[in-house]
């Protein structure tokens, strides 16, 4: 399974998850998986409709919210804000390194502090 490194109270990034990954992190008590990884940029890489089927038959909710190498759009930046407000329980949000996944989080976290 990839390091997660924690960026804020029950939220940590990751690399890219895989099947027993998520297993492992439902095993854990992660409610929520966030997947910023576009589908198709690593040869052999699982689809986010799989991963969101695997997440599914462990009782997690799982948000496909693509960040490509551009960064995150203002869109994905909303989705994530969304996700975050409305999250029950240990969220781990994954992109290949976890680089794109810490930036949309904190991107998202400075939108619903401004929000208030």
């Amino acid at each position: 399974m990839p390091t997660l490194s924690q960026i804020a109270d029950g939220v940590y990034a990751a690399g890219q998850l895989h099947d027993e990954d998520l297993a492992e992190l439902a095993r854990q008590g992660v409610k929520v998986i966030v997947n910023n990884r576009p589908d198709g940029e690593e040869p052999g890489q699982p689809t986010a409709g799989h991963a969101a089927e695997v997440a599914a038959k462990h009782g997690m909710a799982y948000h496909y919210i693509p960040v490509g190498r551009e960064g995150p759009t203002e869109q994905a930046v909303d989705q994530m804000a969304a996700v975050l407000k409305d999250a029950q329980g240990p969220l781990v949000a994954h992109c290949r390194s976890g680089a794109r996944s810490t930036n949309i989080y904190q991107m998202a976290r400075a939108r619903l502090a401004g929000a208030r």
